[in-house]
């Protein structure tokens, strides 16, 4: 399967914002550059679709989608309608899709209640209360379902649901987690709860998890152990709302974990003329991928590939990389309690952050630097730098760490064999 991604993200539609679908012919333009070939393309919107969440700024979200919908099946069927790819929408709400002028009182006080004991988070009227602020955004959600097809829904819960997209016999998934759930006017860092527990381990042949937050903006314990959910079930991640389009490859890479992309935003509400986004091509059976991020140049009115594009130094050919796969489908990932994990990254103080809560290894560790010694020693000694040490670990079958007691060697091994979060980060593609 080649699968083509449209990743937008921060649209901040407003109810008289019409000007967004002069942009869909654009958009389209520049995407069909990336590939020839593609089977299926999917429009991924990763939350802040409107502004407010008022419902007539949902009717100009469904305009766009549309004439977006439009607009790509003209440029990607390469002049032949016979050859234009199944299309498909898929969208999670972000904050701004919240409309707070509907919010009752009673809502404040469960999301008052759930973040100060997180157990409350499987209440599934609780959860349709605080949920119910985006009412007009599943409207929009539901709408697009309904027009399209060849495509299974989960139902939705408003926390999470599933699309499976199927091509001859591989299936590729999109898991769908609503992390605005419980956001409030005045949205404060390290503050948000979502529950990892709502994401299933359905199995793909290609799993991409989308979500409006970045994970930074969950409650630090919280952000942890959705960290580690996401490392067993996606092989790609798609968030947005800090505006900065970023890419990195999350956890150890001799693990093969996965991709994680920040979006742009296609509209900032502060500067009308800057619009970007992020494209991806997925190429399932060669196991690989293509990565390109694109701005708005208004003076020539076209999306172009940035320099932070994953680009050949001498063209404009997007480069493809190696696609790794979620470790939950490789039978390599050890199992780990939540009791033994915590027990590993307990420092034996007691320390706390004003923002994150109770500290833990993963938070301060540092990676040292190491001097390699060969066997039998020549006499030639390397100096390895930190953070070079998991290219190192890639490499080597067999590492043996010696140095004196308490210079970090067990802090060093916890780290590296159980923390998923660990990166390797890359050229970001914005």
């Amino acid at each position: 399967m080649r699968a083509l991604i449209v990743h937008l993200s921060d649209f901040h539609i407003t109810s008289d914002n019409a000007v967004l679908c002069s942009h869909t012919t654009p958009i389209a333009s520049a995407v069909k550059t990336i590939e020839s070939g593609i089977d299926i393309c999917i429009v991924v919107a990763s939350g802040d679709i409107s502004l407010s969440g008022a419902k007539q700024e949902y009717v100009q979200a469904l305009a766009f989608f549309v004439s977006l919908k439009d607009a790509l099946s003209r440029q990607l069927s390469e002049g032949e309608p016979s050859r234009s790819p199944l299309l498909k929408f898929v969208l999670v709400p972000g904050n701004h899709d919240c409309n707070f002028s509907a919010a009752s009182s009673v809502r404040q006080v469960i999301v008052d209640t759930i973040l100060s004991d997180p157990t409350k988070a499987n209440d599934s009227e609780m959860a349709k209360i605080c949920t119910s602020v985006q009412d007009n955004f599943f409207e929009l959600l539901d709408l697009l379902d309904t027009t399209d097809s060849g495509f299974a829904a989960d139902s939705h819960n408003h926390l999470y649901w599933e699309y499976v997209i199927t091509h001859g016999e591989e299936r590729m998934l999109f898991r769908c987690c609503n992390t605005a759930w419980l956001s409030q006017l005045h949205e404060q860092q390290g503050k948000l709860y979502f529950p990892p527990e709502v994401v299933k381990t359905t199995e793909a042949d290609f799993a991409v998890l989308v979500l409006h937050h970045t994970l930074n903006w969950l409650e630090n314990n919280n952000m942890r152990a959705l960290r580690s959910r996401i490392d067993e079930t996606a092989d790609v991640v798609l968030t947005g709302h800090d505006h900065e389009a970023t890419w990195k490859s999350q956890g150890l890479p001799s693990r093969l974990v996965n991709f994680m992309f920040e979006g742009g935003s296609l509209q900032y509400p502060d500067n009308p003329m800057k619009r970007d986004f992020n494209a991806l091509v997925v190429d399932t059976k060669a196991s690989r991928l293509k990565v390109a991020h694109f701005s708005w140049d208004a003076g020539t009115g076209i999306y172009a590939p940035s320099n932070k594009s994953r680009m050949t130094s001498d063209s404009l050919a997007f480069e493809w990389v190696t696609l790794p796969t979620a470790r939950s489908r490789t039978g390599q990932r050890p199992s780990m309690s939540k009791d033994f994990s915590a027990f590993l990254y307990d420092l034996g103080i007691d320390l706390h952050h004003p923002r994150t809560g109770r500290v833990a290894l993963p938070d301060i560790f540092v990676f040292p630097d190491l001097c390699e010694v060969r066997i039998p020693n020549n006499g030639i000694r390397r100096f390895i730098r930190g953070d070079g040490f998991l290219h190192l670990l890639e490499n080597e079958c067999v590492l043996l760490i010696s140095g004196d007691s308490q210079c970090g060697k067990t802090a060093l091994s916890i780290t590296t064999c159980f923390d998923p979060p660990l990166t390797t980060s890359f050229d970001p593609p914005g």
